[in-house]
C-alpha cells in the first residue's frame, strides 16, 4: 500500500487520465463503438504526453509540470463554455459585450498564468507530491466512472454477424443502396430553396430509372430511416403514437438490424457481400456488421465535436477550413470508392450501402466542387444567418453544391451500370431539408426516391416511400416483402439525450 501512494505521489498521470476520461465520455455518451474511438484516444494520449513534457520542461519538475499541463488542458477545452457565457452577457447586457469580456479573460489568463508558473517552481516536494497524489485518485476514479457507464454496451460490441452462404446465384445482380443524406425532393427543392432540379431527374429517366415525385421518407433522422431500411419493417418504437426514446437505445436497436435484421440476413443466406462506406457519422456506421468497410481517413463526427470544443481549430497556422475541407475529402472519396467497386470482376454479388453525408448541412461545395469561403466554425451552420448570408445567397450556395452532387452521382451510375456485373440501383435520402430555422418537421418527409433493376421496369407508384422503394427493388432478388399497407411516417427530433418519435402524416 505504501509502494501504491508513494507511486502516486511520484508519477503525475492525472494529465493523461482526464484526456482519456474526456474522449472516452464523450464516446460513450455518443454510443460510438470501440473503432471509431480508438483514433482520437491515441491521439489524446500521445498531444497529453507531449504537452506534460513541454509544461515539465518549463517548470523544471514532472510534478509541477503535470499542474501546469493540467491547467493548460483546462484552457484548451474551455472554448464551449466561454462562448455560452459571452452569448448570454451579448443577449443579456447587450451586443459587444461578451468579446469585451474575452478580452479581459484572455488577459487575465495571461497574467496568471505567468504568476503559476513562478509559484508552482517555488513549491516544495512535499506541498507537489500530495497535489500529485490527490489529482491522480481523482482522475483515475473519474475515468473508472466514465467507463463504468460503457459497460452495458460491451454485450453490442461483441456481437458479430451471421455466416454468408457460399456458391450464390451466379445470376444474381449487385445492389447499390445510395443514400444522399438530406437530399429534398424536388418540389420542395423548388418552393423553398428556388432551385429547379428537373434536369437531374431528367438524367436519371433517361437512364431507365423510375423516379417519384412525390415520395416520402418513413422517419427524419437518419439512425431510424437506416433502422427500419435493415428490419424492411417499420420501428417498434412510435407504433402507439408518441414516444420518448433514449439515444443509447436507438444505437442500440439500429446495431441489432444492422447484425441481424431482415434485410442483412436475407443478403448473407443469398450469398451478397455486404459493403458499406463510412459516412462519418459514427452513431449509423455500419462498420461491426458489414464483410467489407471502405473506411475513410477524414476527422469522424466524434473528432470534429472533441476539436469543436477546443481552441484548437482558431490557432494559428491551423487552416481555417479545415472541417469543412474534411468533409468534402470525404465525399469525394466515398464517390471514389464506390466507383471502384463497380469495376471489380467478382464471383458474388455486393450489396453496397454508400451513404454519401451530402447534401446535409453544412456547405461544403462551391461551383464545380470548389472550396467555400466559410471555415471551420460554420461546419455546423443549418440555416442562411449561420452562414452569414442572405436567403437568396444562400440558395445559391446550395444549388451550387447540389449541382456538383448531381454531377457525382451520375457518374457514379454510369460506372455502375456500365461495370463489370449487372446492378440494381437505389438513388434516395433518408429525409429532406429546409432552409428556414425552426420548420414544421413534416416538411422534412419529402424525399429523393430513385430506382433502376436490369431485368424489368419499376412503375413510379413503386416508389411512394423508402420502404415500399427498397422492398420492390430487393424483392426481386432476395427472399423478403414489406408487409401490405399504405405507408406510415414519423417525424422526431432530439431533446436532452433521447429522440421524441411521433406518427404523423405529410404536408405535402
Amino acid at each position: 500500500m505504501d509502494r501504491i501512494e508513494a507511486l502516486a505521489a511520484r508519477l503525475p498521470a492525472y494529465p493523461v487520465l482526464l484526456a482519456v476520461a474526456y474522449v472516452m465520455n464523450l464516446a460513450l455518451v455518443n454510443d460510438v463503438e470501440p473503432a471509431g474511438f480508438v483514433r482520437p484516444l491515441v491521439v489524446a494520449i500521445a498531444g497529453s504526453l507531449v504537452l506534460l513534457a513541454v509544461t515539465s520542461a518549463i517548470a523544471r519538475s514532472w510534478r509541477a509540470g503535470a499542474a501546469l499541463a493540467l491547467v493548460a488542458l483546462c484552457l484548451l477545452a474551455s472554448r464551449e463554455p466561454l462562448v455560452q457565457v459571452i452569448s448570454l452577457l451579448n443577449r443579456t447586457v447587450g451586443p459587444g459585450v461578451g468579446i469585451l469580456v474575452l478580452a479581459g479573460l484572455t488577459f487575465v489568463v495571461l497574467v496568471a498564468l505567468a504568476v503559476l508558473v513562478l509559484r508552482i517552481r517555488g513549491w516544495t516536494g512535499r506541498a507537489l507530491a500530495r497535489l500529485t497524489a490527490v489529482l491522480n485518485v481523482m482522475a483515475l476514479l473519474f475515468l473508472v466512472l466514465v467507463l463504468a457507464a460503457g459497460v452495458p454496451q460491451i454485450p453490442t460490441w461483441l456481437a458479430t454477424p451471421g455466416e454468408t452462404a457460399e456458391n450464390p446465384d451466379p445470376e444474381l445482380p449487385d445492389i447499390f443502396l445510395i443514400l444522399l443524406d438530406g437530399y429534398p425532393r424536388s418540389d420542395v427543392l423548388l418552393d423553398d430553396f428556388g432551385i429547379d432540379n428537373s434536369a437531374f431527374l431528367r438524367e436519371l429517366r433517361s437512364r431507365s430509372f423510375a423516379v417519384s415525385a412525390s415520395s416520402h421518407s418513413n422517419y427524419t433522422f437518419t439512425a431510424l430511416t437506416m433502422t427500419s431500411i435493415l428490419q424492411l419493417d417499420y420501428l417498434s418504437v412510435g407504433l402507439d403514437g408518441r414516444e420518448v426514446v433514449a439515444q443509447h437505445q436507438v444505437r442500440a436497436e439500429f446495431d441489432a438490424a444492422a447484425l441481424h435484421g431482415r434485410v442483412p440476413e436475407a443478403l448473407r443466406a443469398a450469398g451478397y457481400e455486404f459493403v458499406a462506406s463510412a459516412p462519418g457519422w459514427e452513431h449509423v456506421s455500419l462498420r461491426s456488421a458489414v464483410e467489407r468497410y471502405l473506411d475513410r481517413p477524414e476527422l469522424s463526427d466524434l473528432e470534429l465535436n472533441l476539436l469543436k470544443r477546443t481552441w484548437i481549430p482558431d490557432l494559428p497556422g491551423v487552416s481555417e477550413d479545415w472541417f469543412i475541407s474534411e468533409q468534402r475529402s470525404r465525399v469525394n472519396g466515398i464517390f471514389e470508392q464506390a466507383t471502384s467497386l463497380s469495376t471489380e470482376h467478382r464471383a458474388r454479388p455486393i450489396f453496397a450501402f454508400v451513404h454519401i453525408p451530402s447534401p446535409h448541412m453544412p456547405i461544403v461545395f462551391g461551383r464545380e466542387g470548389r472550396p467555400v469561403p466559410w471555415g471551420s466554425r460554420q461546419f455546423g451552420a443549418g440555416v442562411p444567418a449561420e452562414y452569414g448570408l442572405s436567403d437568396a445567397e444562400f440558395s445559391g450556395a446550395y444549388e451550387q453544391q447540389l449541382d456538383y452532387l448531381n454531377d457525382r452521382t451520375l457518374d457514379l451510375v454510369d460506372a455502375i451500370l456500365g461495370g463489370a456485373r449487372p446492378a440494381a440501383v437505389v438513388i434516395f435520402s433518408d429525409h429532406g431539408s429546409s432552409p428556414r430555422p425552426y420548420p414544421d418537421p413534416r416538411s422534412l418527409l419529402p424525399n429523393l426516391m430513385a430506382a433502376y433493376v436490369p431485368d424489368g421496369e419499376l412503375q413510379e407508384s413503386d416508389l411512394a416511400d423508402v420502404l415500399h422503394g427498397i422492398s420492390a427493388v430487393l424483392t426481386r432478388y432476395v427472399d423478403l416483402h414489406l408487409g401490405a399497407g399504405a405507408p406510415r411516417h414519423w417525424i422526431a427530433s432530439e431533446e436532452d439525450r433521447s429522440i421524441v418519435i411521433e406518427e404523423s402524416s405529410p404536408s405535402r
